[in-house]
């Protein structure tokens, strides 16, 4: 079957502690630290969710963005047991901007793996 849709979805491999520590500027703001350590998650594996969600989240809307937006051009206002809520910046897509965006996930022993579509009237 092919999708009537832009579809997301990426996996990743979890973050170990020090990869976590080295890729922590680049990928999320201390406002975004706040929303992960709020989680309850190993900050490594909440920042593998918000690296992989901000990646699915890009690949949906790619038709929407501004060229090269980067990671600080979309923001994770929440993390929880199932899902990554993400809010987009007029820096990824002036169109898009303060849209907030839910992205499923799931944790699947070493990996993680996350998804979401826009949804058909965007």
């Amino acid at each position: 079957m092919v999708a009537d849709r832009p579809v997301g979805v990426d996996i990743e491999r979890r973050f170990t502690p020090q990869l976590a520590a080295e890729l922590e500027s680049s990928i999320i703001s201390p406002a975004e630290k706040t929303a992960l350590l709020r989680s309850g998650l190993p900050f490594p594996l909440a920042l593998t969710l918000a690296f992989s969600a901000k990646e699915s989240g890009f690949k949906a809307w790619s038709s929407h963005a501004l060229a090269l937006p980067g990671f600080h051009s979309a923001r994770i206002v929440a993390l929880t047991a199932q899902q990554v809520h993400l809010r987009f910046t007029a820096s990824f897509s002036v169109q898009l901007a303060d849209f907030t965006l839910q992205i499923n996930h799931l944790i699947k022993d070493d990996f993680v793996i996350t998804c979401t579509c826009p949804p058909r009237e965007a």
